[in-house]
């Protein structure tokens, strides 16, 4: 009985499977993921820092077999950091900073589907991708006895990194179906530039598993 079971689970989940993702479909859509955050500490020397980021990725891919589909895709962002602090209330020294960063580069990914039911499915992406930061940033220091001072400068990242990440599709529509990815296993390496762009800086290696507000994007893909 039980062997009977299981195999009539394993026969719906092909059936629902054929009936939604075949060999030789293809699909092209995007992402978007939005996150940011206020922190304030106040004490004697107050801190107050603020951040924003956006992230777009257009992609394209095609199923190399059944619910297995592979592709490439585009990496587009913007971030925005700024930094208040007050060293010295009482001669209200304080000092801004500002960055602002933009992000470009290419990735290329696998995604397995496993279907749940016959519209809903979870999906696992592994991707491969490479992206260049810039980074411009200005800092601003105010005195109450002096005239304030400013300088920028600018700096280069480039960034590599290996990644699986989980979600779920829904299809609204055979042809149409959303996305939701939520949590991130990677591994990433990113080098540093100098302002002249001419010399290597640091080197910085990240990894692990992680559940927050970045790794929730939203999207959407057409199938044909």
């Amino acid at each position: 009985m039980t062997r009977i079971i299981i195999l009539s689970f394993a026969l719906l989940t092909s059936i629902i499977s054929n009936a939604q993702i075949e060999s030789g479909r293809k699909f092209i859509g995007s992402t978007l993921s939005i996150s940011g955050y206020q922190y304030t500490l106040p004490n004697n020397s107050f801190y107050k820092s603020s951040a924003f980021n956006v992230n777009l990725n257009p992609r394209f891919g095609k199923f190399i077999r059944q619910n297995v589909a592979m592709g490439g895709g585009l990496i587009m962002g913007y971030s925005r950091e700024i930094f208040n602090t007050n060293s010295n209330p009482s001669s209200y020294e304080t000092q801004s900073i500002r960055d602002n960063t933009f992000h470009f580069g290419a990735e290329f990914f696998t995604r397995l589907y496993q279907p749940l039911t016959e519209k809903l499915y979870i999906h696992l992406d592994a991707n491969i991708g490479v992206r260049h930061a810039l980074n411009y940033s200005k800092n601003t220091y105010t005195y109450t006895n002096g005239p304030s001072t400013e300088g920028k400068g600018q700096s280069g990242i480039l960034y590599s990194r290996i990644a699986l990440v989980p979600g779920l599709t829904y299809f609204a529509k055979p042809n149409f179906a959303l996305e939701l990815n939520y949590g991130l296993l990677h591994f990433s390496n990113a080098l540093y530039i100098n302002d002249s762009f001419s010399n290597l800086g640091s080197v910085q290696n990240n990894y692990g598993f992680s559940f927050h507000s970045s790794t929730v994007s939203v999207g959407a893909n057409f199938f044909f």
